[in-house]
């Protein structure tokens, strides 16, 4: 009897060990990279393009080469709609009431060949990070998190150009 009851048990904390596997904090969130982009068209109109997308989404200019084909945004000031929830890069969790976020943008316009450009946009995100303070007796912003972007500015940003140059 004693040896079918420790059985039993036994079979029971395998089975519960199997089921929840190993229990561990989730890492940084996965890049989630809306990849370059190649566009049938020669590099000063995809410039133009470029130039006319940012002005058009009114995104403030920091940084505008040419030559280098670099258009880098100053900060942009945006809601959580663009933010992916999860854990940060250093394994904060980040929840849906994180709704002060901003967001920088490089991007980069490349020559392939007279007729190809490659267009290439790397988005910086940040939360506000809040801390509870018992002095306080409440949340005071503590700084500014990086956290990941799900990839909607990117895509946003891709068509439109791609509607400018007529390729979509």
């Amino acid at each position: 009897m004693l040896k079918r009851l420790c059985g039993t048990w036994l079979i029971a904390i395998v089975a519960f060990a199997l089921m929840t596997g190993c229990a561990s904090i989730p890492g940084p969130i996965p890049r989630i990279d809306a990849t370059k982009r190649t566009y049938e068209a020669g590099f000063d109109k995809a410039w133009d393009a470029v130039n006319d997308v940012v002005a058009e989404k009114r995104l403030p200019i920091k940084t505008l080469e040419k030559e280098s084909g670099l258009l880098a945004t100053d900060v942009v000031s945006s809601g959580s709609r663009y933010v992916f929830y999860g854990r940060t890069d250093n394994g904060r969790q980040l929840s849906e009431w994180a709704d002060k976020t901003r967001y920088f943008l490089n991007i980069r316009v490349r020559r392939l060949s007279d007729n190809q450009t490659q267009i290439d946009v790397l988005t910086h995100m940040e939360f506000m990070r809040y801390e509870y303070n018992a002095a306080l007796n409440r949340s005071v912003a503590a700084g500014w998190d990086a956290c990941e972007s799900h990839g909607d500015i990117e895509r946003e940003l891709y068509d439109a150009i791609a509607t400018r140059l007529g390729t979509r």
